[in-house]
């Protein structure tokens, strides 16, 4: 072999160390992006995990739609989880799997439920974080606005009250 032949060959595998060192650096680095915090309300956090999770949930309403919808949809769901905890309702692990059961029994899209819970792969603490908190939240903060006695007029309106007191930051992407 030539000394060109053995420099271009150096040379490759040179490169080739580059790339390879480079991808599991990259999947690395994701990696560690996955698990940090996006936002933090109050004391939940939203990772990017739990972002990409409801990207794909929506996708299976909604599969043309590819905008990323995640992180404000969560920022809303954990937002509202925090006010019913302030309001001496907060959202365990024990009302998430209730309210899981009582979705599985009710539910009029079976074949949409099961392909949420494909979406899921068997992380349930996500499929009750992101996929159950937002139902069951939705549903309660209203529930306890209408039976409650507030100022204010509308749900919109003691809401915004509610999500002004609450301690909301988003990290940039």
């Amino acid at each position: 072999m030539s000394q060109m032949e053995k420099s271009t060959q150096k040379i490759i595998i040179a490169v080739a160390a580059v790339i390879i060192l480079g991808g599991i650096g990259y999947l690395i680095i994701s990696k560690i992006r996955a698990g940090q915090a996006l936002a933090q309300i109050g004391d939940l956090s939203i990772t990017q995990t739990q972002v990409d999770y409801r990207d794909r949930v929506n996708q299976v309403f909604s599969p043309a739609n590819r905008e990323s919808l995640g992180l404000q949809q969560l920022i809303d769901t954990f937002t509202k989880a925090e006010v019913l905890k302030r309001n001496g309702q907060p959202v365990s692990t024990q009302v998430l799997e209730n309210e899981a059961k009582r979705i599985e029994k009710e539910t009029r899209a079976p074949e949409a439920l099961t392909k949420i819970k494909l979406v899921f792969s068997g992380d349930y603490d996500n499929y009750l974080q992101v996929f159950v908190m937002p139902i069951y939240v939705d549903r309660e903060t209203v529930r306890f606005f209408k039976t409650g006695n507030f100022p204010q007029n509308s749900f919109e309106d003691w809401f915004k009250e509610q999500k002004s007191q609450i301690s909301i930051s988003v990290t940039p992407r």
